[in-house]
């Protein structure tokens, strides 16, 4: 088994260097706010850009304590479709303004279900030790659901070395956060998955929205209001 090199960036301009070794790239896509949702467009000329060299596109929902789940996932479904997408749907579970508590953790899974009939497949969850332990997620989240971590144990081999307190083994693993390689235009993410689960569930999947949605251009993010239909 060998690990699959894949590298995320908030604001990485689309280009790379030659010899990168990367098989694909994930950026944010959207992030639940009440019936909102913030949606960063800068994911298109980073799809174009990682599309070009050949790799693989992902993007992903920043769960939001104060988001409405259905609302979530639907504007992060549309919005994909219209990116074009090769993943599967990811969650980020990581609101560091969420409470503690169980009602938290029950609106991470809300969210997961959501996104999950959206999409029509599982999705994978993106966390760290600190909201999975800290929100008591394993509680809610069935066992074999894909996990994809923040582990950060740089000086271990990915993707083996989780951090401990999570269940299962991880389909992948970020190993190191804002590493500056040049080539890039910016810091960048590493992680390594498991090629196994990577070949099997990584591939094209676009097809046209299915959901009408309005959107209002601002200079870092776009604003798009749920439509009613």
């Amino acid at each position: 088994m060998a690990n699959v090199a894949v590298f995320d960036s908030r604001y990485w301009p689309g280009t790379l260097p030659a010899n990168h070794g990367m098989k694909g790239f994930l950026g944010k896509a959207t992030e639940g706010y009440a019936a909102y949702a913030l949606v960063n467009h800068l994911l298109y000329a980073q799809a174009e850009g990682a599309k070009s060299a050949g790799l693989d596109v992902g993007g992903y929902l920043f769960y939001r304590y104060t988001g409405i789940p259905k609302d979530a996932a639907r504007i992060y479904r549309d919005f994909m479709k219209l990116v074009g997408n090769d993943f599967p749907p990811i969650v980020d579970v990581e609101d560091t303004l969420a409470p503690k508590t169980s009602a938290n953790a029950q609106k991470v899974w809300a969210t997961v279900q959501e996104v999950e009939a959206a999409f029509g497949e599982q999705a994978l969850i993106y966390s760290a030790n600190w909201a999975w332990n800290g929100w008591g997620l394993q509680n809610f989240l069935p066992q074999g659901h894909a996990i994809y971590l923040r582990a950060l144990w740089e000086s271990d081999p990915p993707p083996n070395t989780p951090e401990p307190g999570f269940f299962g083994t991880p389909v992948g693993v970020q190993y190191q956060l804002d590493y500056n390689a040049s080539g890039y235009g910016s810091s960048i993410d590493l992680n390594a998955f498991n090629d196994v689960w990577y070949n099997a569930s990584v591939f094209p999947r676009v097809s046209a929205p299915t959901q009408p949605i309005v959107v209002v251009t601002h200079p870092q993010s776009v604003i798009v209001k749920v439509v009613q239909v």
